[in-house]
């Protein structure tokens, strides 16, 4: 597979990380320090990614009496709205500690996190399995799902709880889904927030322990439904563990090792949120598999399937084998299908979707057995939608060092995001890799506050940015350096090269544009009656046009005695353009047309009546048409 990067390190002292990626492909970091050993002290912080290499922690939490915090799993919507579940220990004794579950929110644009709040108190022993899941639908709404310890650590059996945050809303009063979780419990949603809960469930204690797999929906309203029992619960019936997927529209997959005489994987979907989950199908039979086990499930956008399996034999302990299965929306599963090679022990493995393609990420061990531990291998593979099986597997990595996957996620902007532990050195080291769909992210040049325009010079070696926070920067494009900034009073809406590149010009809330050198010096300054729009320079560099909210577009002649022409509208006006040969200026206004006006008298020309306000504007290289896009719903070219 094309385009992997090489593997980048995440800081040195985090020594567990959770990342997600909102807006843009803009990546967040939830990560644990330790601080010091004798006596125990720890950090839990949140950092947003700047610039390569660069985080900037945006929350904290450091431990302190009876509370040390020990581990962070964060989620981002693709608005940039981020929540995170947070669990501490009552004590240093690691051991015999309790522990307890903590959230905290952060509204798509905020730059706070808010306070923490507590879901679930101090319960149980650290050594028992602590579940939190934490996932953010795209309008904001976080949901997060944590355990609470019921009993003796021995017992390994708890309680789950979920709890809900809106946008401009806070945390819901927790609700417990479940008292019998004994293992994996997963969280799943859809585009509304509506919230797919599974976990495996202990169904029977005596004569011997048996588990199932129960699943409920949760409205982004917080009403819970019945419980679901997907395998039996009598007789011997026996699953012991859960992998879910749940997709935008609301359609899930969902893998489980069901034992009977063997231990085989089973995979069952459904087709929506309020559908009902199919009986289970096993993807091998005692006839095909010693033993095999789903690791990770995932559903593509239009709803089809994918399953990824470790499978044994059959009836040969050294043919262990990797591969995957796939299930179209409405149909059946297909026959597995290899991706690794035989005799390849499985450690984990995870599916992210890519569009409608699966990828597919695993570690394992070739040559392992008779006490070999093997050759330790980080591979991936990808499944086409329009192929009738995967491609071949391609290393990530060279062979050879152990190491431990911990995400396989998409970063909401086109790109599947691998993150590993590699334990070569005296310290594991987490590294991070991906496979981009589009090319990946040079520089990044500023992060203060919205940006609302960009623009490169024509000789391409600089580029410019309005910004929100009333200025405008200039950057050298090599290297990501910034040459100088350009200083408003109030938010700079858009930013305009001269045709040579030595000037740029500005357009800003606070009523004016203006005309700057690269070397920082202003030139020119239009003001006008309202907030500027919109600027831009003729091709020979000679006029400068603006328009604004106060009705009018502005045209000025830099270094010329004439005074600026004033073209009135019956609207606040939002584009301009001039033809190429800069004898015509085109303006698009809020009043429901495009015009055209002469650049050296300022006359009217031509009129283009629209059926509601013109956003933008453009004419053709040999200046003959006019592209107009309007809020209507139209384009028209005149």
């Amino acid at each position: 597979m094309e385009s992997w990067s090489a593997p980048n390190a995440l800081p040195e002292t985090w020594t567990q990380s959770s990342l997600a990626y909102g807006k843009g492909g803009r990546a967040m970091a939830g990560y644990v320090q330790v601080l010091s050993l004798t006596p125990l002290k720890t950090r839990v912080a949140i950092a947003d990614s700047k610039s390569a290499g660069t985080w900037v922690d945006g929350f904290e939490l450091v431990s302190g009496p009876g509370d040390v915090p020990a581990a962070i799993t964060l989620a981002v919507g693709v608005d940039g709205t981020g929540a995170a579940c947070i669990t501490s220990l009552s004590s240093t004794d690691v051991a015999n500690a309790q522990w307890r579950h903590r959230v905290v929110y952060r509204p798509a644009g905020a730059a706070q996190w808010e306070q923490p709040v507590e879901i679930v108190g101090f319960s149980g022993a650290s050594r028992s399995v602590r579940v939190t899941d934490v996932a953010v639908a795209p309008n904001g709404v976080a949901v997060v799902l944590a355990d609470r310890y019921d009993a003796p650590p021995d017992a390994r059996i708890g309680s789950l709880f979920v709890s809900s945050h809106s946008p401009g809303g806070s945390w819901t009063t927790p609700q417990q889904v479940t008292s019998s979780v004994s293992g994996a419990a997963e969280l799943g949603l859809d585009a509304a927030g509506n919230a797919t809960i599974a976990w495996v469930h202990r169904w029977q204690t005596v004569p011997s322990m048996l588990h199932s797999i129960r699943v409920v929906t949760r409205t982004a309203a917080g009403a819970i439904s019945p419980q679901t029992a997907l395998t039996k619960e009598s007789g011997s019936a026996n699953s012991l563990s859960l992998c879910l997927a749940v997709n935008a529209s609301g359609a899930a997959a969902l893998g489980t090792q069901v034992i009977s005489q063997a231990s085989q994987a089973n995979v069952t979907t459904r087709p929506s949120q309020t559908g009902s989950w199919g009986p289970f199908a096993p993807l091998f039979t005692d006839a095909t598999a010693a033993s095999s086990a789903p690791r990770s499930v995932a559903v593509s956008p239009g709803g089809t399937s994918y399953a990824l399996y470790w499978r044994q034999g059959p009836f040969v302990v050294t043919n262990d084998v990797i591969g995957m299965s796939r299930c179209a929306a409405g149909g059946a599963w297909v026959s597995p299908t290899n991706l690794s090679v035989p005799n390849m022990q499985m450690s984990n493995g995870l599916i992210a979707m890519y569009g409608e393609d699966a990828i597919a990420v695993y570690t394992g061990a070739i040559g392992f057995g008779g006490g070999n531990p093997g050759i330790e291998i980080l591979q991936a593979g990808r499944w086409r939608s329009s192929a009738p099986g995967p491609e071949a597997p391609v290393d990530l990595v060279p062979q050879g060092t152990r190491r431990l996957l911990t995400q396989v996620i998409g970063d909401n902007a086109g790109s599947v995001v691998v993150t590993e532990t590699v334990f070569g050195g005296t310290t594991p080291r987490t590294f991070v890799l991906t496979f981009d769909r589009v090319l990946p992210i040079r520089f990044r040049l500023v992060d203060a506050g919205p940006a609302n325009a960009v623009v490169f010079s024509r000789d391409g070696f600089t580029v410019a940015t309005a910004g929100s926070d009333n200025t405008a920067r200039l950057f050298h494009t090599s290297n990501g350096q910034q040459r100088f900034t350009v200083t408003h009073t109030a938010p700079v809406n858009a930013v305009a090269f001269s045709p040579n590149g030595l000037a740029v010009a500005t357009a800003s809330d606070d009523k004016t544009a203006r005309l700057t050198t690269i070397g920082g010096t202003e030139t020119l300054r239009l003001t006008h009656d309202d907030r500027v729009t919109t600027v831009t320079m003729s091709a020979d560099g000679l006029r400068l046009a603006t328009g604004s909210a106060d009705g009018t577009a502005r045209i000025a002649e830099p270094g010329s005695t004439n005074p600026p022409r004033t073209l009135d509208h019956d609207g606040a006006v939002h584009a301009v353009a001039f033809s190429p040969d800069g004898t015509r200026l085109a303006t698009a206004c809020n009043d429901g047309t495009a015009r055209l006006f002469n650049t050296q008298t300022g006359a009217q020309l031509l009129t283009f009546p629209h059926d509601g306000p013109v956003h933008a504007l453009a004419f053709t290289p040999d200046g003959t048409r006019l592209a107009t896009a309007c809020h209507d719903g139209t384009a028209r070219l005149f």
